[in-house]
């Protein structure tokens, strides 16, 4: 008697398969960061970037291109030295013009955190990949920040790389 085994990667049991590309985005503070202290308050952060080659999977939707990022936020005390707060509005999405491949996020919401040059930003919510819902994601910014404005600095660019996971 002859038996077929059909071997099944472990990832397609589990569902989303994480993927991870270069990143670089654009941030705004709303008043200016101060070069010394004491730290601006009540901070409107923006936020406008670029992942460029993310591939990720959740069986059977697959997703290889860029993701683009916009969001917002806010913080109770930045410094140059340091500061953080939450994203509460984020959103997230792409098309690969090749494939006709897509993956859309909105209301993408966490946090973001950065001591001197150096920080990440979190945040997660509902995707889609081809239109299809394949639950909740999470997008993790690592990222070294360069101001591009005199003091108070008002913007800076963020470069690092871009994770997705589940």
């Amino acid at each position: 008697m002859l038996v077929a085994c059909l071997a099944v990667p472990a990832h397609r049991a589990t569902g989303l398969v994480g993927g991870a590309g270069a990143m670089r985005a654009d941030a705004a503070f709303n008043p200016g960061i101060p070069l010394l202290t004491p730290c601006a308050t009540n901070v409107a952060v923006g936020i406008v970037g670029i992942a460029t080659g993310v591939a990720f999977e959740s069986n059977p939707r697959l997703y290889f291109g860029d993701i683009y990022f916009n969001g917002r936020g806010a913080s109770a005390c930045e410094t140059v030295a340091s500061g953080g707060g939450t994203i509460d509005a984020m959103v997230a999405g792409g098309t690969n013009t090749i494939t006709g491949g897509t993956v859309n996020c909105a209301n993408l919401v966490g946090t973001y955190i950065h001591v001197g040059t150096l920080g990440t930003f979190s945040v997660a919510g509902q995707c889609a990949i081809n239109g299809v819902n394949v639950g909740r994601i999470s997008l993790v910014g690592l990222f070294t920040m360069a101001t591009t404005s005199a003091a108070p600095y008002t913007t800076a660019i963020l470069a690092g790389t871009l994770t997705v996971s589940p």
